[in-house]
């Protein structure tokens, strides 16, 4: 039997596609209307399941200008058939992110600064570390962040609209704790010649108010102060315009350009290519460039890159072309999720 896709319960190959390359026979009769009756919610259970690990690098504006965050993840994505008419599926996804193992920076407003006497200090002064150059360093000062993905999808391999929408929750521990949500979706036109062209957005529904008492040393009169945080984190609305085009090994890639509700620029795309029957590589980058300017750019400014290794235990890395099953989106990481701080 030749599954859609031409991908078997266990990942392995249909009749129509050899060596995970998608031929025309591909996408035979299995693709008409009414032919993923009856296919169970958790068929095949290892055949969309998909590990991952790796390492990343971001920066955004609750970094203050002054630090920069670099670790390594790990995480899995599942996706399965929803059983319908039409080839709808759902996928649910975790990834956990490790950063900044031997502590952080934290720049401080107050006292003197190049000679000038500034009076009002930072709303990013961490709760305990040392003082240097108008910085705290924060030697244990790690960053731990949890990020959670789940939605619909459908995919149009013989062309059409394809689209998606996913829920994404990142629980974010740094010199704050918070819990941010946004919705990501995605719209697409799939054209003959393996090329797509289309949008997506990621679209923040739960912002958090950060308020937390710090207490350090000012520099110049060696007086102790107590200072309250207060501000609120939110994700970063983005809209994007993105083209796509798919390889004839198996792998695809995609750029997109876009903007935010705050009216900077974006720039970004990813990468995903199959090394063998159980693995592939894939990354991802996104830069905001803020409409701002100077050093208030500085701080504001936005950016992220990941790779990773991702595992396959059911041996379909290959033969995901052939699959309309697979996850249409990746799990949420500091590439789709970004972070603005607002004063209150």
């Amino acid at each position: 039997m030749t599954y859609p896709g031409g991908v078997g319960p266990n990942g392995s190959y249909g009749a129509d596609c050899e060596d995970g390359a998608c031929e025309a026979g591909c996408f035979g009769p299995c693709w008409g209307p009414g032919a993923y009756w009856g296919y169970p919610l958790f068929y095949g259970l290892f055949r969309d399941l998909s590990l991952f690990g790796g390492a990343h690098a971001f920066k955004g504006p609750v970094d203050g200008g002054e630090n920069a965050n670099f670790g390594l993840h790990e995480g899995l994505n599942y996706s399965g058939p929803l059983g319908d008419p039409w080839g709808g599926g759902f996928q649910i996804g975790f990834q956990a992110v490790h950063s900044n193992f031997r502590g952080y920076a934290r720049r401080i407003y107050d006292g003197t600064v190049g000679g000038a006497t500034v009076t009002e200090p930072a709303l990013d002064v961490p709760s305990e570390g040392v003082l240097a150059n108008n910085s705290f360093i924060v030697p244990n000062g790690d960053r731990d962040q949890l990020f959670f993905t789940a939605g619909l999808f459908r995919r149009a391999p013989m062309g059409g609209l394809q689209w998606g929408v996913v829920f994404d929750l990142m629980h974010d521990a740094y010199y704050y704790t918070a819990d941010l949500k946004q919705i990501r979706a995605e719209l697409s036109l799939v054209c003959p010649g393996w090329r797509e062209i289309g949008f997506w957005g990621a679209f923040g529904v739960g912002n958090e108010r950060v308020s937390e008492q710090f207490t350090y040393r000012r520099q110049d009169t060696q007086q102790d102060i107590t200072y309250q945080l207060d501000y609120t984190l939110e994700p970063t609305d983005q809209f994007n315009f993105f083209y796509r085009q798919y390889f004839s090994n198996g792998g695809e890639g995609r750029l997109w350009v876009g903007f935010t509700s705050n009216s900077d620029f974006l720039f970004g795309g990813d990468l995903w290519i199959p090394l063998s029957d159980r693995f592939a590589l894939e990354n991802s980058f996104n830069i905001l460039f803020p409409k701002e300017t100077g050093e208030t750019a500085q701080r504001e400014q936005a950016w992220s890159v990941m790779i990773q290794l991702v595992w396959y235990p059911g041996r379909s890395a290959k033969a995901s072309q052939c699959n309309i099953f697979r996850p249409l989106f990746g799990v949420a990481d500091n590439t789709s999720f970004m972070l603005d701080r607002k004063a209150n």
